[in-house]
């Protein structure tokens, strides 16, 4: 959170949000209102009628395997050698669940009811990671969370953007949202500032070989998600969030 100002003395309150302050809705007895109850889009706009929303969203498979291996960085210890090599097939089996869960809750029950209810499902943790290794697949479902915020929420207050245009380019992609909020870019050094911030991982996944995701892994994510990619791609009017590049 913090306080900044324009040129013209405005000043601006810019706030970080979580990822479940998109993704995760209340739930009341029966869950009978878990489709049509939404707190935060419902309330921020009475209280901050002039809020504007910056959302990131990163290609939805390498997201998920990203969320797996980050819920073993805020645990200590993290899990051992042998844990990790089995992170992968840990995945694996996870995702093939979670699915299965989505497909036959799909066969009864609309998306969003789905997607809603497998929020509120706690998975059981594996013996070799008591404490972390997680999905939480609901949240790589773009379309659904957005279409519920758009719903209450006008389009014009929201600026949408990739992970991957934002790590690819910084200081083109941050001038958009220096205008879309209305202040001033940054100088040169202040980007180079930005780049040299890399997280230290406690599980290195990206440059282990061995603890990459399995590529069947991988393939029946992306054939799971394309349709959903699409959705949201006609929902915002931009084929960017097909990540037809990350797919080829």
């Amino acid at each position: 959170e913090s306080l900044v100002h324009n040129d013209s003395g405005t000043s601006y309150l810019s706030v970080d949000g979580t990822v479940g302050m998109m993704t995760t809705w209340p739930v009341f007895d029966g869950q009978q209102n878990i489709i049509n109850y939404c707190l935060l889009p419902s309330v921020i706009p009475e209280i901050l009628p002039k809020a504007k929303f910056i959302v990131v969203m990163r290609e939805p498979v390498s997201m998920l395997y990203s969320l797996f291996w980050f819920s073993c960085t805020l645990h200590q210890p993290v899990p051992s050698r042998e844990a990790q090599l089995k992170g992968p097939d840990i995945f694996h089996e996870r995702i093939v669940a979670r699915i299965h869960h989505i497909k036959s809750c799909l066969t009864v029950f609309p998306l969003a009811k789905c997607v809603a209810e497998s929020s509120t499902i706690r998975e059981p943790f594996h013996p070799l990671m008591p404490k972390c290794g997680v999905t939480k697949m609901y949240r790589a479902f773009y379309y659904t969370h957005i279409l519920k915020w758009l719903s209450v929420v006008p389009r014009e207050r929201f600026l949408f953007l990739t992970l991957e245009e934002l790590s690819s380019n910084l200081r083109q992609t941050a001038n958009v949202v220096w205008k879309f909020i209305g202040l001033n870019p940054l100088d040169l050094k202040s980007y180079s500032e930005c780049n040299g911030k890399n997280e230290q991982r406690k599980v290195d996944y990206k440059n282990d070989p061995r603890l990459a995701m399995r590529n069947d892994t991988r393939e029946i994510l992306r054939s799971f998600f394309r349709p959903y990619n699409k959705m949201l791609a006609d929902l915002l009017g931009d084929r960017k969030y097909l990540w037809n590049q990350a797919y080829a």
